[in-house]
């Protein structure tokens, strides 16, 4: 291939008739006729490649022809039905060649601008995906990331966001990504984020990039090994410098990003809090807030710009809660009150992502509130709270309902709420917790467990558990219990084992009159005996941890029950 040959300047009348031959050559694509712009653009390229004559680019005509070829090339790769004529690995190969560090030097920026634009425009297409990916141009755009095409920074800023463009379209596709972990584009990116902060398009192009890449492990330990990346991320994420818009969507793929990299790593959790990043998320969460309830309905995209970053920011703070020294920090910030408005309004609006979210943040602050901690969100508002989520409990969204259960197993450790719960003047909500134990999803009934074994804790709570009234007649507890956990058996010892934990606490004596002795003398009591001492036979040998936490809480269940 042309693009190969050594770079050498040759002096005399080999350079004259070079030149002349390459200005010749692009004086043609001019006139042309369309079907034969990309062969003699394709053939100029690969003439200029040689490098057989010293030519002014910016100023000499060949270079002027060239940046016109380019252009005329670029033109005709704005209609789709061209996208099968530059399907070929000659063509794709002489335009990638043009972007690598060895010839980009030599060529316009102008004309690097419409080669990448070329490419970017016929990127879509899956036979180009194929032939890009087995033509290693993943590397080349790699490399081209790094290289500094000239000294105009914004021309060198418009080469860039053709490439980074190319390269959004490449990381939709699963056969891509071994490539761009081998060529390690994502700290090429990341490199480029303080370098061109003011560049809108470009630092948005990135941004839409580290957002499908961060999907992926092994894309979150790329960015995880750059010492720097995350505050550049942060620090992007506070920006004031770009336009209403341009902030909206920039701000959506970054706190995508950043909640893609708290999703699990806890370094990552602490860093949101160290690098100074509460406030300012605090600040825009309260922000879009406004928007988000403000916004005419009739403007239906500025409305749904706004819900999508709520929904993005509030999941990364509710990553970052889950720290253990973020999440009662993050309780306790000013203004982070705003988060039960914002609740409010995704429910009458039935934005249940959003409304999912929010749920899911409150219930991780929710697990640092207690009488000890009077200034944190939760412990202040928790009666709204528990108002909120009561409908909610009956959703038909079982993850919402997952998450107002946990957020109810947190709420529940105060007696006031507890309180509020056997209420029937108020939200009467233990029926409803006893009717959700007929749950078809069992991360349902699970979490509902965990409530129903604090609330069990409580004597009043527990004496009514005993009997609780529903649509057709009143049941007691425990029976629903034994039925779970004859069900779930060692088939599902984590179930089983909250189970046990449930049937432990509601065993326990009411009044003195009331001792646990007197359940397993019921039919339901005796069944339950039965079957704690047929699975704990089953399991003489326990080897697991698992197996080991159920042996041990079955034991001291059959122990209570025979006192």
């Amino acid at each position: 291939m042309l693009m190969a040959w050594c770079c050498l300047v040759i002096a005399g009348p080999v350079a004259t008739a070079f030149d002349v031959c390459v200005t010749k050559l692009l004086a043609h694509v001019d006139v042309a006729p369309q079907a034969h712009v990309i062969g003699l653009v394709h053939a100029g390229l690969q003439l200029w490649a040689c490098h057989l004559a010293r030519i002014t680019t910016h100023e000499s005509q060949s270079g002027r022809l060239l940046v016109a070829a380019c252009k005329r090339l670029f033109m005709q790769s704005k209609d789709p039905a061209n996208d099968e004529r530059f399907c070929h690995v000659t063509v794709v190969e002489t335009l990638l060649g043009v972007l690598s560090s060895q010839c980009a030097h030599s060529v316009p920026t102008q004309a690097l601008i419409y080669v990448a634009g070329v490419l970017k425009n016929v990127s879509g297409s899956a036979r180009m995906v194929t032939l890009l990916s087995t033509n290693g141009a993943i590397a080349v755009f790699s490399k081209a990331l790094q290289v500094t095409f000239d000294k105009d920074v914004n021309a060198a800023a418009q080469v860039l966001v053709q490439v980074t463009a190319i390269l959004r379209n490449l990381a939709e596709h699963k056969q891509c990504l071994k490539q761009f972990w081998h060529a390690h584009v994502i700290q090429a990116l990341c490199d480029l984020l303080p370098a061109y902060a003011s560049h809108g398009e470009l630092v948005l192009n990135v941004s839409r990039i580290l957002s499908k890449l961060t999907l992926h492990e092994a894309g979150r330990t790329q960015v995880n090994k750059g010492k720097h990346n995350l505050r550049h991320l942060l620090k992007l994420l506070d920006g004031d410098t770009r336009s209403r818009q341009q902030d909206a969507a920039l701000v959506i793929r970054l706190a995508f990003i950043l909640g893609n990299l708290t999703a699990t790593n806890d370094r990552n959790r602490k860093a949101i809090v160290t690098l100074g990043a509460v406030p300012p998320l605090v600040r825009m969460l309260k922000e879009y807030h406004i928007r988000y309830v403000h916004e005419s309905p009739d403007n239906d995209t500025s409305a749904t710009t706004a819900e999508d970053v709520l929904v993005k920011l509030v999941r990364l703070l509710a990553n970052a809660a889950i720290h253990t020294s973020v999440g009662p920090m993050l309780g306790t910030v000013p203004g982070i009150e705003v988060l039960l408005d914002v609740l409010d309004h995704a429910k009458v609006a039935r934005h249940e992502e959003l409304m999912l979210n929010v749920v899911s943040c409150l219930t991780n602050l929710s697990f640092y509130s207690t009488d000890a901690t009077p200034t944190n969100v939760i412990t202040v508002h928790r009666h709204r709270l528990s108002r909120d989520l009561a409908s909610i409990l009956v959703d038909p969204n079982d993850e919402a309902v997952v998450e107002a259960a946990r957020a109810f197993g947190n709420l529940s450790r105060f007696p006031d709420v507890l309180g509020a719960m056997l209420d029937p003047d108020s939200t009467a909500l233990l029926p409803t917790f006893v009717m959700l134990l007929d749950h078809a999803n069992r991360d349902v009934v699970y979490t509902v467990c965990g409530v129903l074994m604090n609330a069990a804790l409580d004597k009043r709570t527990r004496g009514n558990l005993h009997a609780v009234p529903t649509t057709h007649d009143v049941v007691d507890t425990r029976d629903l219990l034994v039925r779970l956990f004859r069900h779930a058996g060692l088939k599902d010892l984590a179930m089983s084992t909250m189970l046990c934990k449930v049937l432990f606490n509601l065993v326990l004596s009411t009044a003195p009159s009331d001792t646990a002795a007197t359940y397993v003398d019921t039919s339901t009591g005796r069944l339950l005996l039965t079957t704690l001492e047929e699975l704990v036979d089953a399991m003489a040998d326990s080897a697991t941890e698992a197996e080991v936490e159920f042996a041990s809480v079955a034991h001291a269940l059959m122990r209570s029950l025979v006192k």
